[in-house]
């Protein structure tokens, strides 16, 4: 049997933890060999078998005794071997993680690991046999140089001139390329360059002398290398791009990086651009992409799923190493520094997808496609708002009531199809769909909610009034099926107005959301204010967003923790009661919520899956941990 991880392309703290590295391991040794589940976590396993539920949260000490007990009951019974790749990518303590694989090593299994040539790994397993990869790709690297330079005419006459030094180059670039691939690629493009430049020998020996053996040096030293007229062009297309939550089509870098980006938002209808106008500007991006970026960034072209509109393809990155140079604080600093005035990406970002919103609009809901893109598009302009600078609070405002007035009323809300009651036959689901049905819901106001939702700092901030309180919809007598008037409507127990607080829809996962809870705080925002549901309902802000943390946590979410914890300490500060009626209500919503609050507004065509989730908040835990809270700052929020 053979097992394997590695961390080298982890996006997540976790996968680049020990925690993370067991968890990977032990999920595909129980794949392989699901007999021993029951042996090495037999708690558990019982637990999982009578009740359907895993009572604790797995802890690094658990996994590791898991662990060692999996590897010792397979190992008896099968041939196991074990391949980690990247223990310098690991975050935490170096000796924990060698302590671990030397008892691996003592068991009969064989293990295969990969590394940088790091002092603690070179002490700790110096003595195995090993391989070293720049050994291995040596001749690869040469024959790929020798097939780049030969298919270059340039090089051919370059080659004649200089016999000597173009037979050594080849060598001279496998020597200190060190096995990477990804730097000789690079370097050749910098060489063919200088000779289709007519750089002498002393020119070239000197270009391939002052480029770094290291990936990181290189990429600083190629954005050095850019020419002056272009840098601070090519600095603003990187920031763009780091900033998107994934490639951009050349579309949206088209709008992004327009010099009045807001204007062309606002007043431009993408519908009305000639198809010829479009194809052009998608070729300009394409070339200032290749004539800016130096090779760092790329178009990865696709064919065009919809001719009349057009994307082009997205802007990636030349190497996933790139994008994590680029996210590192010193990069960003160093960018910044090639920018004569402020730049913000969010709010470019915003704009674009704003355009591309309009263009995907379309009154009729029946094309599936065309509304799927429309509600995507909304969403991304929303998101990246959210990252705009607060010194940009007007241009935040100016573009999202721009957003509101041409999208709002197209959009479609999850809430709605919501039960706001928990049916227990046909009857009441169809009474309970009657009665959402029969309110009138105001536009404007969801925009509010759905802005609330991904976190738009600015945008609440201008719209939000002191209560934190909206009115979503109001009662529509016209549209009810059941002809009771407003006495029947009362007695069914159902408000006449529709309303909900935004602090109820903050998403705890969002890395802005404590700013949010603060900023609806400072405005007056009251956590206990109860505000009445359909159905006789009840609930406050606090219980709503306490249910939601509750759920994360459950959800073993463990880089949301601090984030969750951080928002609930922000709404014990602002006044939060903690009861244990409050707690009751709070695990009653958790359990009946299949879809935790402010999803139901930021999503709409997807159904979202909770996944395998550990029911095992108690009462009793949660509002002693509440209490100890309120009295210690540093408290964590746990829910057992």
């Amino acid at each position: 049997m053979v097992s394997n991880a590695s961390s080298c392309c982890s996006h997540r703290p976790i996968q680049a933890s020990k925690e993370g590295l067991l968890r990977t391991l032990l999920v595909q040794l129980f794949r392989a060999h699901p007999e021993v589940i029951a042996l090495v976590a037999s708690s558990r396993w019982e637990s999982l078998c009578l009740f359907n539920e895993d009572p604790r949260r797995l802890s690094q000490d658990e996994l590791e005794d898991m662990f060692r007990h999996a590897v010792k009951h397979i190992s008896s019974r099968a041939k196991l071997a074990l391949f980690i790749d990247g223990l310098d990518e690991f975050d935490g303590d170096c000796n924990a993680l060698i302590s671990l694989l030397q008892e691996c090593l003592a068991s009969p299994i064989k293990v295969c690991i990969s590394s940088r040539p790091w002092t603690e790994f070179e002490n700790a397993f110096g003595n195995y046999p090993r391989l070293k990869m720049e050994d291995l790709t040596y001749d690869d690297i040469t024959k790929y140089v020798v097939s780049r330079f030969e298919a270059n005419s340039q090089f051919a006459r370059f080659q004649k001139l200089h016999p000597q030094f173009a037979s050594d180059l080849s060598h001279s670039i496998a020597d200190k390329a060190s096995g990477v691939f990804l730097w000789v690629t690079i370097v050749v493009a910098s060489l063919l360059a200088g000779m289709m430049a007519g750089d002498r020998v002393e020119d070239l020996e000197n270009r391939l002398n002052l480029l770094p053996s290291e990936m990181d040096d290189l990429y600083g030293r190629i954005i050095e290398s850019i020419d002056p007229l272009y840098r601070e062009h090519a600095a603003q297309l990187f920031k763009l791009v780091s900033a998107c939550r994934g490639p951009p089509s050349l579309r949206v870098l088209w709008y992004a990086d327009e010099v009045k980006f807001l204007d062309r938002a606002i007043n431009e209808d993408p519908s009305a651009v000639p198809l010829e106008e479009v194809l052009g500007r998608l070729e300009d991006m394409r070339l200032r992409i290749v004539s800016r970026c130096r090779g760092l960034l790329e178009v990865q072209s696709a064919p065009d799923e919809y001719p009349e509109k057009p994307d082009r393809g997205n802007a990636v990155y030349l190497h996933r190493t790139f994008a994590e140079f680029l996210r590192r604080p010193d990069t960003q600093q160093r960018l910044d520094s090639c920018l004569t005035k402020p730049y913000d990406s969010g709010i470019r970002i915003s704009a674009a997808y704003t355009s591309l919103a309009k263009l995907w609009m379309r009154p009729d809901t029946q094309n599936r496609i065309a509304s799927l893109r429309f509600q995507l598009h909304l969403n991304d302009s929303l998101d990246h708002a959210g990252d705009a600078m607060p010194s940009l609070s007007c241009d935040v405002v100016r573009l999202m009531d721009h957003l509101r007035e041409e999208c709002a009323s197209l959009r479609r809300y999850s809430y709605k199809e919501n039960k706001f009651r928990d049916p227990g036959g046909k009857w009441q689901s169809k009474l309970t769909g009657i009665e959402l049905n029969s309110y009138c819901s105001d536009a404007r106001e969801e925009f509010l909610c759905l802005a609330t939702a991904f976190c738009v700092g600015e945008y609440i901030r201008a719209k939000a009034d002191q209560r934190g309180v909206v009115v979503i919809a109001k009662r529509d007598p016209s549209k009810e099926r059941l002809k009771l008037g407003a006495l029947g409507w009362t007695l069914q127990g159902n408000p006449e107005l529709l309303r909900t607080s935004l602090l109820s829809l903050v998403p705890l996962t969002n890395p802005r959301s404590a700013s949010v809870i603060k900023l609806l705080l400072d405005k007056g925002a009251k956590p206990n204010k109860a505000i009445k549901q359909i159905g006789f309902r009840k609930a406050t802000a606090w219980e709503e967003l306490l249910a939601g943390a509750i759920s994360i946590i459950e959800r073993s979410l463990e880089e949301a923790n601090s984030q969750v914890t951080e928002c609930v300490h922000l709404m014990l500060e602002g006044g939060a009661k903690v009861t244990v009626g409050t707690v009751q209500r709070a695990i009653r919503i958790s359990r009946e919520c299949t879809v935790p609050r402010y999803l139901t507004w930021s999503t709409n065509q997807y159904p979202y899956d909770m996944g395998a989730v550990r029911r095992n908040a108690s009462l009793g835990s949660v509002y002693v941990q509440l209490k100890v809270m309120k009295k210690d700052r540093g408290a964590p929020f746990r829910v057992t």
